[in-house]
């Protein structure tokens, strides 16, 4: 495969524990306001190293797929369509997948828009182009009698 193969699921974090859940301690306590604040939990090392390598090989996986979709002139237009016509859908396909979310509901600016499409652009006029110039190279050396 070009990208490789995906990261290990960790089975050291299962082994510790005899059973499916496992418990995680969360510590509280009371402001002077009377308020319950919660402190985060430290995460586990293994798991931070797993979703570190599991986003790696995730983006190298949709590099490719985005690289083999800008040959096509059909995926092109779909995206094209998509990105102009559907405003948040640049937004939507641009956000990183994380347990933290990625929405603090700014909007993408309309250069970085025009900025994604541009390639898809590039691409739908480029190949047909230099297909339509490799005939007439084509056809300008044969010898027509």
């Amino acid at each position: 495969m070009i990208i490789g193969e995906p990261p290990e699921y960790p089975e050291q974090a299962f082994a510790s524990s005899n059973s499916a859940y496992s418990i995680m301690e969360v510590s509280s306590s009371v402001s002077s306001d009377g308020e319950v604040v919660y402190e985060e939990p430290e995460p586990d090392p293994v798991w931070e190293e797993y979703r570190k390598k599991s986003d790696e090989y995730w983006q190298k996986r949709q590099s490719v797929s985005d690289i083999i979709s800008l040959i096509s002139p059909t995926m092109n237009l779909q995206t094209l369509s998509y990105k102009l016509l559907i405003p948040d859908y640049s937004k939507m396909m641009s956000m990183s997948f994380s347990p933290v979310g990625g929405d603090d509901g700014s909007e993408m600016p309309e250069t970085d828009v025009f900025a994604d499409i541009f390639k898809n652009i590039i691409a739908l006029f480029a190949f047909p182009a230099a297909f339509l110039g490799l005939a007439y190279v084509r056809f300008m050396r044969m010898d027509v009698r």
